[in-house]
């Protein structure tokens, strides 16, 4: 007899359980949740091609059953471009690691903005730093090379041990905070000054960016991309279980 993964269970019942405590309307851009391939769950289609990628069966422990990701050496995902991927306004990152002793850990990024070189963050790159560990966002601001770099000295992650990680930001209060565990661990306030995120037309690169520079070495779970700012409660919700819309 087939047996339903335990994971896929919990999705269900957070979906019945979303209704009653998420608003109608949550913009889930997309969400990969790693079971034996990089199918986006969202209903958006922005499902990605796996470049070396691998799976494993060591999850967090708010998601129990089914795989997470698994990347070394380079591995990455690519998902190719779709307007639906270029974020102006707001953004939500929400993703659980289990990164290893890498220098330095790319978690997303839609890079680079044109006539900029692979190393500039594009529309919105988030990492693990190198060196301090501290969640790191960054952004171009419309021009050539011209990343802006958000860092968080109070959001530090811990190498070979699960740990959620969330970012909003916005440009209506030009906020930037992180979250760690469903923990607000810092606000940077009004720091980013622009009318509107520079879109671009490259992929969205999934453990990487596009100079496979900053390459994540480890596990990666659930990871879910929105186009606006969702709350501290929901922030909380996403750390104790699956994405859900």
């Amino acid at each position: 007899m087939n047996k339903t993964p335990m994971k896929t269970l919990l999705v269900c019942g957070a979906l019945l359980a979303g209704a009653l405590t998420l608003p109608a309307k949550a913009d889930l851009i997309g969400l990969w949740s790693f079971e034996g391939d990089a199918t986006d769950g969202s209903g958006n289609s922005h499902d990605g091609d796996l470049v070396d990628a691998e799976f494993s069966d060591d999850v967090p422990e708010a998601l129990p059953g089914g795989q997470s990701l698994s990347l070394a050496d380079g591995a990455h995902i690519l998902v190719p471009h779709s307007e639906f991927l270029s974020i102006t306004d707001a953004i939500t990152i929400s993703v659980f690691v289990k990164p290893g002793e890498n220098e330095w850990e790319g978690i997303i990024g839609k890079n680079p903005s044109d006539g900029s070189g692979d190393n500039h963050a594009g529309n919105y790159e988030l990492r693990i730093e190198n060196g301090s560990r501290q969640l790191h966002f960054l952004h171009q601001q419309g021009g050539n090379n011209d990343t802006a770099f958000h860092q968080s000295s109070e959001s530090m992650i811990e190498s070979d041990v699960w740990s959620h990680v969330a970012i909003t930001a916005d440009v209506e209060s030009g906020d930037v905070n992180f979250y760690v565990n469903g923990e607000l661990t810092e606000t940077l306030e009004g720091i980013i000054t622009l009318d509107a995120f520079p879109t671009n037309e490259n992929p969205l690169f999934i453990g990487s960016r596009a100079d496979l520079f900053t390459g994540f070495d480890g596990l990666m779970d659930e990871l879910s991309l929105w186009n606006e700012v969702l709350d501290a409660d929901r922030i909380m919700l996403l750390a104790n279980g699956p994405a859900s819309l």
